[in-house]
């Protein structure tokens, strides 16, 4: 789905560069829950002992003394260890904010942080809007808000055989509809399948069949 129809699904308003900071966030899919607590306690992250807890992110917790981490991380624990949540719910921007800011708290303050941070993304499928750019939202949004016109169809001819004998006047057509798109010229359905008709059928076809009579004894005076 396009970045701008996924804003539009999710009812996201703000400036474009608001817009595109949240999606930037999103995952392409929810995480479970267990799926995140066994990855935490494989990678030294955050394990719950029968003596109490331990790993990086746990000694984090415990040593920092930011409101904003401490809190931060509490409901990460809560939600992942604590068996509060059953799936972590990376496609809900509120939460996908949320845990951006645990994801790059990892990043930054554990060994190896950048390379954990992948792989907790990709328990979640990625980050599917990750490299959007403000500029490429305004173009997908700028096309999908631009009307469409319906193009103008005209039925075209295309002569296929003529028989010029005075027994036999006869003409066979192929008339296909056809229209310009976007500078390009389409064809559409064909109007008159390899359509045969006598002169005296119809009197246009009367008067191709005369000027092709005047032509071909033009050329033969020639």
């Amino acid at each position: 789905m396009s970045a701008y129809l996924k804003a539009k699904e999710l009812n996201l308003t703000g400036t474009d560069a608001e817009i595109v900071a949240v999606l930037q966030t999103l995952c392409a899919r929810d995480v479970d829950r267990q799926d995140v607590a066994t990855w935490m306690r494989e990678c030294g992250l955050w394990t719950v002992l029968p003596d109490g807890h331990a790993g990086t992110l746990y000694d984090l917790y415990s040593a920092t003394a930011d409101l904003d981490i401490k809190t931060g991380l509490g409901e990460w624990y809560a939600s992942t260890l604590g068996g509060q949540a059953g799936a972590i719910r990376t496609t809900w921007p509120e939460i996908a904010a949320r845990v951006a800011r645990v994801a790059g708290l990892i990043a930054v303050a554990i060994p190896d942080g950048a390379r954990l941070r992948d792989e907790f993304y990709a328990l979640a499928g990625g980050l599917p809007y990750a490299s959007l750019t403000v500029e490429q939202f305004a173009t997908e949004r700028a096309a999908a808000e631009t009307p469409k016109v319906d193009p103008e169809w005209t039925d075209t001819a295309v002569l296929l055989s003529v028989n010029l004998s005075p027994q036999s006047q006869s003409v066979m057509l192929r008339v296909t509809r056809c229209a310009v798109v976007d500078g390009r010229l389409v064809n559409g359905p064909t109007v008159a399948t390899l359509a045969t008709a006598k002169a005296a059928d119809d009197s246009r076809l009367s008067a191709l069949l005369a000027e092709l009579q005047k032509l071909t004894e033009g050329l033969s005076n020639g």
